[in-house]
């Protein structure tokens, strides 16, 4: 028999140049079928990235390399500020991270230009995380397609556990939540009810999470049945004790980025820790959109995260429970809040609501909500105190499990249900989900980035 070792040596010798042909050929399948306009612009940056760094590669001096990160940043002000409307490129922005941060690890030796142009574009268009990532460096990620695992039924089914989860995640939770932030955000009214907005912020922070974790599932799921392991980008955010724990365990890989690309680099030349952690959270903003209501979304953070870094080197609160507790409710808070201005079209929007939240009543009535928004013309959502009630109960199940789910996540858990008895789940629970899409048109929020 052969040894573990043995097999993925041979996998990696024998199959390792065909398993990259044969995923740029699915995944260029797939982007074309889903949008041909971002497989046309994503194969030209591709191409002329990959040229442009073998050239700046043979030169001497940093000019080549900043002269090609500005390039790209300059396609991105353009493509997000003028052809929005024209164009439809989904994770064009991803793309772009990937882009400067592999252009940034050749201009700093850590590694060399991808000698092989189809490793490179598999790197950008590796389709089940071309949409929303996790962000991976192009060095880890061609080692994880080479070295890739060959069939194994036990890493099939946890892939599709994942997929599961993911799935249940965006359409039974998030796109159930949906209704509810969107009565009060994209209402023509300005809500006269501090609470509604409120509950609508909290309800946006869990939309957005159940949304976004659920891409990552889906796309780690079946990223494992390829036998590629993506990484991971959530670990349970809501249980941080701070705003910059928050940000360690939310969108994991891009936390990574900004610390390696912009972080540590400010602070090489000196530049103070809060100066240098109000900037990676201005570039986080300004990633997310070129308005001013992502500037300040990404100021509130910047400023809290710096106050905490300094009161961290000075005073160091006691462990009670209780204070734990109050501390997370606390995080949850300011980062439901801050979301105030990430999720409202305008900035006046933004402020209106901030206003309503701090001036106005303390009663909310999500009924009356409901006529009023009907009066006038608006979206008809089912904003009545009893969905709401059994979203609640669905995400309390939903996170009840949670260990569970960890647990199938990794390749050494063992599944202890008789294999027919798993199979009929996981029929009956893709039964389940494949009928509640047909209420769901929703797409992944962070696909618009």
């Amino acid at each position: 028999m052969e040894t573990g070792n043995a097999v993925s040596n041979r996998v990696d010798s024998g199959l390792g140049h065909y398993r990259v042909e044969g995923l740029l050929a699915v995944s260029v399948l797939v982007v074309l079928l889903v949008s041909p306009t971002t497989l046309l612009a994503f194969l030209s940056l591709g191409v002329t990235n990959w040229i442009a760094l073998q050239w700046a590669y043979r030169r001497s001096g940093s000019g080549p390399y900043l002269g090609l990160i500005a390039a790209n940043l300059l396609v991105w002000a353009v493509l997000r500020s003028f052809l929005a409307g024209e164009l439809v490129l989904y994770g064009v922005a991803f793309l772009l991270l990937q882009i400067c941060g592999n252009i940034l690890n050749v201009f700093w030796g850590t590694q060399k230009p991808n000698a092989s142009l189809r490793v490179y574009l598999l790197y950008l268009l590796y389709f089940p995380k071309i949409l929303s990532g996790p962000v991976e460096e192009s060095g880890e990620f061609e080692s994880k397609v080479r070295s890739g695992r060959a069939f194994e039924p036990a890493a099939v089914e946890s892939g599709i556990a994942l997929i599961a989860a993911g799935l249940f995640k965006k359409i039974i939770i998030a796109d159930r939540l949906a209704p509810f932030v969107s009565s009060i955000f994209d209402s023509p009214l300005v809500p006269d009810s501090a609470i509604a907005v409120l509950v609508s912020s909290y309800l946006f922070l869990f939309q957005l999470y159940y949304d976004f974790s659920g891409y990552t599932d889906i796309a780690r799921g079946i990223s494992r049945i390829l036998g590629v392991e993506l990484a991971r980008n959530f670990d349970f955010p809501f249980l941080a004790n701070s705003v910059s724990e928050y940000w360690r365990r939310w969108h994991q890989s891009f936390s990574r980025w900004v610390e390696k690309y912009i972080y540590m680099p400010l602070l090489l030349k000196r530049v103070p820790v809060g100066a240098a952690l109000m900037g990676i959270f201005l570039f986080s903003g300004f990633w997310h959109g070129l308005g001013m209501k992502f500037l300040i979304w990404g100021g509130l953070h910047g400023s809290l995260v710096a106050l905490e870094a300094i009161l961290s080197s000075r005073i160091r609160p006691p462990s009670w429970r209780i204070l734990l507790w109050f501390r997370r409710i606390f995080v949850l808070t300011f980062v439901s809040f801050a979301l105030i201005f990430f999720r409202s079209e305008t900035l006046e929007r933004a402020m209106a609501l901030v206003q309503t939240l701090f001036r106005g009543t303390w009663g909310f009535d999500v009924q009356l909500l409901g006529r009023q928004l009907s009066e006038e013309s608006a979206l008809i959502y089912s904003v009545d105190a009893q969905s709401a009630f059994v979203a609640s109960l669905i995400i309390i199940a939903f996170e009840l499990s949670s260990f569970w789910l960890r647990r199938i996540q990794s390749l050494d858990g063992r599944f202890s249900i008789p294999p027919l008895l798993r199979f009929v789940g996981y029929a009956s629970f893709f039964a389940f989900v494949l009928t509640a899409i047909s209420f769901s048109q929703n797409n992944f929020y962070y696909a618009r980035f």
